[in-house]
């Protein structure tokens, strides 16, 4: 898990769009985000690295900052 400094960098790139989308797709292994979103894709995303992005994901929710780490659970 990251430390207190990585873990506000890291979160504040979730909140940008364009960043929180090439994450969740480096996350998921599958290109494009859109093509996932879509049901458009026949490969199995990599579980193990969602099931890891989910956990890290909810270590970083707070209320304060609850969009982009919701948004990002939903999608994944």
């Amino acid at each position: 898990m990251p430390i207190d400094d990585e873990s506000a960098e890291l979160l504040a790139d979730f909140k940008f769009v364009t960043v929180r989308d090439q994450l969740l797709g480096d996350i998921s292994g599958l290109r494009p985000l859109g093509d996932l979103l879509v049901a458009q894709t026949r490969r199995p995303p990599h579980w193990r690295r969602v099931d890891r992005a989910e956990q890290l994901l909810l270590q970083l929710y707070t209320p304060a900052d609850a969009a982009p780490v919701l948004t990002s659970l939903g999608i994944i």
